[in-house]
């Protein structure tokens, strides 16, 4: 089942990360490339939302960090929380020094997603679903919490 009244979720991630690190932190989606949504570690160390629109496959994606959380000599660790409401995205993270960051921003549309565990709907932390025989993964890290909340309609 997907609608836009479906499209109110809360995530939170703990995370580490080394230098340079890249990949997936957390997304949803089907066995394949059906993907509704994902929080994706890009290379220049800012995360980035990548997600479909309520009647629109094809995907799109945001930045929503403003600084990349990769730079730097050591492993650094982060408290991440993304909420959507809709159209509304917004998230926050607590940095390497304890200061809070945050950002907000409004989609074209209402994030797509589904609700029912099952082959076309499933939770992938640290990585996404398989495609052409890959998952794209989180190299250079390790997530200690992730939890989904999902708004009820």
């Amino acid at each position: 089942r997907r609608s836009s009244d479906l499209s109110k979720f809360h995530v939170f991630l703990e995370f580490t990360v080394e230098p340079k690190a890249t990949g997936y932190l957390i997304s949803k989606g089907g066995r394949k490339k059906d993907r509704y949504w994902a929080l994706n570690l890009h290379k220049n160390g800012k995360v980035q939302f990548v997600h479909k629109l309520v009647g629109i496959a094809k995907q799109q994606s945001v930045i929503v960090t403003k600084r990349s959380l990769t730079k730097g000599k050591t492993s650094q660790r982060f408290s991440f929380s993304l909420t959507v409401d809709g159209s509304k995205v917004s998230t926050a993270y607590t940095d390497a020094r304890g200061k809070v960051r945050t950002f907000s921003t409004i989609l074209e549309g209402s994030v797509d997603d589904c609700t029912t565990p099952g082959d076309d709907c499933r939770l992938h932390v640290g990585q996404h679903a398989e495609f052409r025989g890959k998952a794209g993964t989180l190299d250079s890290g390790c997530i200690t919490e992730a939890s989904l909340v999902l708004d009820k309609p």
